[in-house]
């Protein structure tokens, strides 16, 4: 990510406990640069801690000018993925 992009994974203080904010400068990458959060799995990298009833906001700040921001959103789209692990 340069300069002008990051992003927020952040739950409601009173759905999690003290970890509930993660970012671009908090969060580990994996080898391959991607990142993984886990909830509720203590002792995995990038944890989140969640109570009942929590509730998820994740917020991606991208580059000022549309060609910037349409790159960014077709390098989102090819590298994230999002899934339900049982």
């Amino acid at each position: 990510m340069s300069l002008n992009e990051f992003y927020v994974v952040y739950l409601r203080k009173d759905r999690a406990k003290e970890n509930y904010a993660l970012n671009n400068r908090t969060a580990a990458a994996n080898s391959d640069g991607s990142i993984t959060f886990h909830f509720n799995a203590p002792g995995k990298p990038n944890n989140i801690d969640v109570v009942d009833g929590w509730t998820l906001l994740i917020r991606l700040y991208a580059p000022i000018s549309e060609e910037a921001i349409m790159a960014y959103i077709r390098d989102v789209e090819a590298s994230v993925n999002v899934e339900r692990l049982p």
